[in-house]
């Protein structure tokens, strides 16, 4: 037994090594195999060790699907970084090369500050301890080599569990799988993605009344056709559910006891393309938030690029002191609300339907729908954007160009603000190539919401018209929702939201009105919060500090003022009418959140 143990001993202090050196060294493969053997040995025996170890699994997976995308979508430009590099140094050094070698050294450049996102830190341990908030708790839920067993580990900086009452959420749970059941639960998903295509393909590209075809969006989600897409995405969520619930219950059970808790779903490659926010243990409006990111280093980064000198230079000087006073009601463990990070209101750029997709059918719906959802942010005429609207003579912004805009000039909006809305019938590499996407540094760049695919029968012709000189692998990368994601976080985005299916321009309307109020609300809103109201649910009721409030300590109205004794209380204001909620799955359930939650508009 002796013999045993220290073996055992030898063996994780071999590992431990094994993990620092590669780090030093940026030998991730030898990183991620020493991680999953330090898992298996470290065990239950000390479990905050092995999520740690299997947090590190994840994202040393997560850097080579990274590393793949970037590399599939630069293809184009370059078979390799070897090559990139070769071509640069060989090019001759006569002025009629010039542009040619700016171009390379701008697109190496852009791979220099992609690659050093993508490089995991020796410090990789520290930095999740200290860039992570304390509200928010990390659910890793990672796959085993070959996809025989799945892993579910919570990660936090230690604030989370500071109270004696929530010491016995379990950290690390493992069960075995059949891999079987999730492949043949992927193979419904695309099933059902072809069919919501197909419910939705003919809005725009139908004759008759422009009005009549946008007024019958939403009856498409209906007994004829839609009931086929809920019943399928029903079933795929119970499926889900059922894979999930031996590893996932006790946890996610645990955590709901932490009431304020913003929690962020660290999912694998398997898990990316599925509807993990539509479970319905995540439906607990205990949970202020629910997000999703690639792994808990991409995380981390983001954290870091958010620093609170941003709050205070973006206007929001003071009031992350004031959240912080703020608990939520709950039970055991309450935790302090997560601190906003603000971003000047005049610093966003949007992106409406460049193309004028939706010219060529008169439909004025997502024009005009977006003028008054401008409407709800004080702050909106300022922004600045490219769109096609004026197509309609339905300006959005005296500053629209008359004209088709260019990509270079959609691009020198992007990378000018810190806040990008995509608002359109197609989606943001329907128009910009992955390529161009790939190749930008947003660094400054704090949020994009993409509130888009409401597919259209003129996007459908593009796409063909594209086919021809798209790899089948290129145009699977730019039909994916999370690959756009993906390709954002590589060039700096904090937060990207993203719909994961094709929608209907009313929808995308409905969602926008619901969001820009709670994105603006610097006292209490945020953009996972907004995501959330999309899906129906609300956070629970925070304590206000003492004397914030109108009432006194029991709650009692304020006595009426010196000279007005007697006088009638005066008439209560009537609430601000609830912002409508989508009731089929098939809408609520498909805008994600990647990234930190609490960006606001402030």
């Amino acid at each position: 037994m002796r013999v045993a143990i220290s073996m055992h001993h030898q063996a994780v202090d071999a590992l431990s090594t094994a993990v620092e050196t590669g780090l030093e060294n940026g030998l991730y493969r030898v990183v991620e195999d020493a991680a999953f053997d330090l898992v298996e040995c470290v065990g239950l025996a000390d479990a905050a060790a092995a999520v740690q170890y299997m947090a590190l699994y994840q994202s040393c997976r997560a850097r080579s699907y990274f590393h793949s995308l970037f590399m599939s979508a630069t293809a184009p430009a370059f078979s390799s970084q070897e090559k990139l590099i070769h071509n640069c140094m060989e090019l001759p050094g006569s002025e009629g090369n010039f542009g040619q070698q700016r171009d390379y050294q701008l697109r190496l450049e852009t791979s220099t500050s992609t690659y050093q996102r993508l490089a995991i830190r020796p410090s990789f341990f520290e930095d999740a301890k200290e860039k992570i908030p304390g509200s928010v708790c990390c659910l890793v839920l990672q796959h085993g080599p070959g996809g025989k067993h799945l892993y579910a580990g919570v990660v936090s900086n230690g604030a989370v569990f500071s109270n004696p009452e929530t010491e016995t959420v379990p950290l690390l749970a493992r069960k075995a799988v059949n891999s079987a059941d999730l492949a043949a639960i992927s193979e419904a998903y695309a099933k059902y993605l072809v069919v919501v295509r197909t419910t939705f393909s003919g809005i725009g590209g139908e004759t008759g009344d422009p009005a009549k075809r946008i007024s019958s969006a939403h009856s498409r989600v209906g007994p004829t056709n839609g009931a086929v897409a809920e019943n399928l995405l029903t079933d795929i969520m119970a499926r889900l559910d059922a894979y999930l619930q031996p590893v996932l219950g006790p946890i996610v059970k645990a955590l709901q006891e932490i009431a304020g808790l913003s929690l962020v779903l660290l999912l694998d490659t398997l898990f990316i393309d599925l509807p993990m926010e539509g479970l319905p243990c995540f439906q607990d409006n205990r949970f202020v938030t629910v997000s999703r990111d690639f792994s808990l280093h991409t995380l981390v980064t983001r954290f870091a690029a958010t620093t609170p000198d941003d709050a205070e230079a973006a206007g929001g000087k003071g009031k992350g002191k004031e959240k912080d006073k703020r608990k939520s009601k709950g039970g055991g463990g309450d935790i302090e609300v997560l601190e906003p990070i603000a971003v000047p209101q005049s610093d966003v750029a949007y992106i409406v339907d460049p193309y004028a997709d939706c010219h060529a059918t008169g439909e004025r719906q997502l024009y005009d729908g977006f003028k008054e959802s401008m409407k709800l942010c004080a702050a909106s005429k300022q922004w600045r954007g490219v769109s096609g609207a004026d197509k309609l003579a339905a300006k959005v912004s005296e500053d629209v160009s008359d004209r088709i805009p260019e990509n270079s000039e959609i691009v020198g909006c992007m990378q000018q603000s810190a806040g990008i809305i995509h608002y359109g019938p197609g989606g943001l590499l329907s128009f910009l190539l992955a390529m161009d996407v790939a190749g930008l540094d947003l660094p400054q760049c704090r949020f994009a919401i993409l509130l888009d695919h409401s597919i259209t029968h003129e996007i459908r012709l593009r796409e063909e018209r594209r086919a021809p000189d798209r790899t089948g692998a290129v145009r699977a990368l730019e039909q994916n929702p999370s690959t756009t994601a993906a390709l954002l976080t590589l060039s700096g985005v904090s937060s990207v939201t993203v719909n994961q299916w094709e929608t209907t321009i009313a929808d995308n309307d409905k969602k926008m009105k619901t969001l820009l109020p709670v994105l603006c609300d610097s006292e209490g809103g945020s953009v996972g919060i907004a995501v959330r109201q999309i899906a129906g649910i609300k956070p629970a009721p925070v304590e206000e500090p003492a004397g914030k409030s109108g009432k006194g300590k029991k709650g009692k109205p304020k006595t009426p003022a010196k000279g007005k004794k007697g006088s009638e209380p005066e008439p209560e204001v009537a609430p601000e009418p609830e912002p409508e909620v989508l009731v089929s799955p098939v809408f609520r359930f498909n805008t994600v959140l990647y990234g930190v939650p609490n960006i606001v508009l402030a």
